[in-house]
């Protein structure tokens, strides 16, 4: 649900894997993260989410693109698919953020988007080209919250941490926004198509 606003914490510390390593203070994060959102590139067509930002800086490997942007469907996929999102979905405890938006990679308790990277990573290890999977930003009980989707030639897949069923990407129920591209650090409005039954 904190996709764009809260922290993880330990102990009443904000915690962040990599914000010391960069020489950045908790309150520095803090202050970074009042504006929800950094305004649109030159290249992205809307704003991009603060905290995949400073999650590229200190994790710059799962903010790469690359291979097809689509991938076939097959039974193989679908299987694949389904064991992803269960597995992950159960070995992720679900915690909110309060005051910062973290995102984190290889995290045992963590919100929606980490969720979402922990599923983006298990598809990539297992073969699906990095630019044929989008981080999509959605509306859902008036929050803001991600999913996973995969783009096959039969239409895109959700993985959601709210469900252990992967659906077509028009059917999650929910106001999808904006989501990365092939280059996952070039965010776009969601377009029409992906919202169409196939």
């Amino acid at each position: 649900m904190g996709l764009f606003a809260g922290s993880a914490t330990k102990g009443g510390v904000v915690s962040y894997s990599g914000a010391w390593r960069l020489g950045v203070s908790s309150a520095l994060i803090a202050l970074m993260s009042v504006s929800l959102v950094v305004p649109a590139t030159a290249e992205s067509k809307v704003s991009v989410p603060r905290g995949f930002e400073i999650m590229c800086i200190d994790h710059p490997s799962e903010c790469r693109g690359g291979g097809a942007s689509q991938v076939e469907y097959t039974p193989k996929l679908a299987a694949l698919l389904d064991k992803v999102n269960s597995r992950v979905n159960r070995s992720i405890s679900p915690v909110k953020n309060e005051v910062i938006d973290v995102w984190s990679v290889n995290v045992s308790r963590g919100d929606c988007e980490d969720y979402v990277l922990a599923k983006r990573r298990a598809l990539i290890s297992a073969g699906i080209p990095a630019s044929a999977l989008s981080i999509v930003y959605a509306l859902r009980n008036g929050g803001g919250h991600a999913i996973l989707a995969v783009h096959t030639d039969a239409g895109s897949y959700a993985l959601d941490n709210m469900t252990g069923k992967v659906k077509p990407l028009w059917s999650t129920g929910y106001k999808l926004v904006s989501m990365s591209g092939p280059n996952p650090r070039v965010w776009q409005r969601v377009p029409r198509a992906l919202y169409a039954k196939k």
